[in-house]
């Protein structure tokens, strides 16, 4: 269903100022939002046909509720937050998940990851994870379980009056502490578990590989890789200069024309099955499951 822009920009307005009202008045218990939805919901659905304007407004005050109430779901802090237990930041043993790599530095890995457990008590909470570099050990892999006994700190308020907060900017993502792990304070456990994150990093190794060891040129191996893998590294930087001065570059960006472009790449060459029975519906299908299998590919980058 297609709604006008008359009724979906108020709604998508009142969603945000949702949101905004939860940042301004957090102490807010979230049943009274949630007791004000249902009501609204109810008398919305109760009123007859002919009161509109009325119907209206208590469907945008449902929306409104349902703003707050999603923001204060996704930041809510349950029991077992590490916030709200202290104990959390000693030096007990600790059980976190790699969600997430962040970026890479030459002296550490950063990555996001997931309290699991402090001594014999479940915690929870995500953290920001700084692994220092060691050519003995390897870098975490996404999904693993970690055990450290390293203490959990705040994280740095900028330095400078008036700089980019990275504190501020990681309380947006839930992420409130961090961990400095090293070969000393922390063991990497052998999960025999095959998550998703997992099956999909090792799905792009495979076609990393397959496309390093295939006979095209380095040249082309490095836009196939920038295409389907969002592998920018794999261009060189001569190469970059020269689709910038082009004007050419934002073909390698993740956007919507790249996401055309791989459209139209699949319907040329799966363009023989229209020749079948039910093969423009293959077609279609193959493309479909091929463009939600990308945003995997793109998100679980193994370090």
């Amino acid at each position: 269903m297609h709604l006008p822009r008359s009724i979906l920009y108020p709604l998508v307005v009142l969603f945000s100022l949702g949101g905004i009202c939860f940042y301004l008045f957090k102490n807010v218990p979230p049943w009274f939002f949630l007791i004000l939805f249902s009501i609204f919901l109810a008398s919305a659905l109760l009123l007859r046909s002919s009161q509109r304007k009325l119907k209206s407004l208590l469907l945008y005050a449902c929306y409104f509720s349902a703003g707050y109430l999603n923001f204060q779901a996704y930041y809510h802090q349950d029991k077992t937050h590490y916030l709200q237990n202290p104990s959390s930041a000693s030096s007990e043993f600790k059980k976190i998940e790699v969600l997430e790599k962040l970026h890479e530095t030459s002296f550490s890995y950063a990555y996001i990851a997931e309290l699991k457990s402090t001594g014999t008590r479940p915690a929870s909470g995500k953290l920001i994870v700084y692994q220092e570099k060691d050519s003995l050990i390897e870098a975490f892999s996404l999904g693993q379980k970690i055990i450290t006994a390293a203490p959990l700190f705040p994280i740095d308020e900028p330095r400078n009056p008036g700089a980019f907060s990275y504190k501020k900017y990681l309380e947006n993502l839930a992420v409130y502490g961090q961990l400095e792990l090293n070969t000393k304070n922390a063991l990497g456990l052998k999960s025999t578990e095959t998550s998703l994150q997992n099956r999909m990093a090792h799905l792009r190794k495979l076609l990393l590989s397959k496309i390093e060891n295939s006979t095209l040129r380095n040249e082309s191996k490095g836009i196939l890789q920038a295409l389907l893998l969002a592998e920018r590294k794999a261009i060189g930087e001569e190469q970059i200069e020269d689709y910038a001065r082009a004007g050419v570059l934002h073909l390698l960006a993740l956007s919507g024309l790249h996401i055309g472009l791989i459209v139209e790449l699949l319907l040329l060459l799966l363009s023989p099955f229209l020749r079948f029975r039910y093969g423009n519906f293959f077609r279609l299908t193959s493309i479909l499951v091929f463009l939600w299998l990308l945003p995997f590919l793109w998100a679980y980058r193994p370090p």
